[in-house]
């Protein structure tokens, strides 16, 4: 879980600095530097913080992929493992299994190996 807390604090930190630097430039517009500057300046803060918005939607959505992913790899890697036991146990495994589990190589694809 680390990972992924520090995988989400990366985006969400340059959201936090894109809409300090928003309210720094829209305090910058307020102040007396004159009609146009103040104009620009203004707008600029409305693009900041709209930027900051979908900086801050992108990390919450990367964070759900990134779990979503790992909860589906945790789920083929044991679908594997449970055949591969179900297999131990005097089951047999057929090419049908690889090709279920999303596996790129059927069992007839394997090499032999022998056991000592």
């Amino acid at each position: 879980m680390p990972f992924l807390l520090m995988y989400h604090f990366l985006p969400t930190e340059l959201s936090v600095a894109t809409g300090e630097f928003a309210q720094n430039i829209g305090d910058l517009a307020s102040s007396d530097v004159g009609k146009q500057l103040a104009q620009s300046l203004s707008g600029l803060a409305d693009v900041e913080q709209k930027a900051q918005d979908l900086q801050t939607i992108q990390a919450d959505q990367d964070v759900a992929t990134l779990m979503a992913t790992a909860d589906e790899y945790a789920r083929l890697i044991n679908s594997v493992r449970v055949r591969f036991t179900e297999k131990d146990s005097g089951g047999q495994v057929h090419d049908d299994d690889f090709i279920s589990a999303g596996l790129p190589f059927t069992h007839s694809s394997l090499p032999l190996v022998e056991k000592r």
